[in-house]
């Protein structure tokens, strides 16, 4: 992603979907001579958006792209991102996001080395305009209008199916995406020396301690600075973040599953001060803990359609 001086202060901080599955699809309707048709902003996850009438001007870092009805955008993570009015026309959209963690939280499989983290760490690179080509980029915004079928459903009584259709979709772009052959100072980071693996695995097996940034660098062999870099790349968001969502997401069983009070199950996930625990909780879950225990299912499908991309 580029760097700007506001770059911190660009990045969406509103989770796409709940900890337990972090899909969420936005549908948007942009009256025509609209200037500002998406507002400038990037996040930590995936995204495919796609124009079912009008058109607009698309904006991915440096690079500018005119989409009209029937065409699309890919949108790696960390990647800034906005739209503009293209000669005045409407634009009606859906934006499917989704964590890399959705298609896989397993680190170590198959799946993720060989699939998902080329693709994060640039070494692979999908296709970012697509719709109007050959006739598999017309399969693929086929493939993103069947999802829109489960805009306001309770997608959590849909997982399956939702990624049935992302890895048919994962597997359609893998196939035609490019190979960086030459990695560059960016893909050197994530040398075989700088494999997250350990990193993580400590972080999963102690998760409740007190885990210092200078430890997980030192699992890696890295100096501390070049750790973050490299797990921000890899993972879509800083080693601090991640062990919070891990914490959090270890406790969302326990709220469900037990009798246990709020405090008791903060400490027991690693939280010192149940008031940061009931901060982290609703920033990540977007309630409460004693109201995620109140009325889970409320919560996930308030949380899953919630709309995040037009400004208020």
């Amino acid at each position: 992603m580029k760097q700007e001086n506001n770059v911190t202060m660009l990045e969406e901080k509103i989770p796409h979907g709940t900890p337990q599955l972090p899909f969420s699809i936005h549908y948007s309707e942009v009256s025509a001579g609209t200037a500002n048709v998406l507002y400038k902003h990037w996040h930590q996850e995936f995204e495919f958006l796609v124009v079912i009438d009008g058109g607009t001007n698309f904006y991915l870092d440096d690079n500018k792209y005119e989409l009209l009805a029937n065409e699309g955008v890919f949108i790696p993570p960390n990647t800034l991102h906005y739209a503009t009015s293209l000669q005045g026309l409407p634009c009606i959209f859906y934006a499917f996001v989704f964590h890399p963690s959705f298609l896989s939280d397993n680190y170590k499989s198959s799946l993720y080395l060989s699939f998902i983290k080329p693709v994060l760490s640039g070494r692979l690179t999908f296709l970012s305009h697509f719709g109007s080509g050959a006739a598999w980029e017309k399969k693929g915004f086929s493939i993103l209008m069947s999802l829109a079928d489960f805009y306001q459903k309770p997608l959590d009584s849909h997982e399956l199916e939702l990624k049935g259709r992302i890895y048919e979709l994962w597997a359609l772009f893998t196939k035609h995406a490019s190979l960086v052959q030459n990695e560059g100072t960016f893909l050197s980071l994530h040398s075989s020396k700088s494999n997250l693996d350990a990193a993580l695995l400590y972080m999963h097996e102690h998760f409740t301690d007190d885990i210092s940034l200078n430890i997980l660098a030192e699992c890696v062999c890295l100096s501390a600075s070049q750790f973050c870099r490299s797990f921000k790349a890899q993972m879509g968001l800083s080693p601090f973040s991640y062990l919070i969502r891990y914490r959090i997401l270890k406790s969302c069983a326990l709220i469900t599953d037990s009798n246990e009070k709020i405090a008791a199950i903060a400490s027991l996930v690693g939280f010192n001060n149940v008031s940061y625990f009931n901060r982290s909780f609703k920033s990540v879950i977007g309630c409460t803990p004693t109201e995620y225990r109140t009325n889970k299912e409320t919560y996930i499908t308030l949380q899953t359609h919630r709309s995040m991309h037009r400004m208020p």
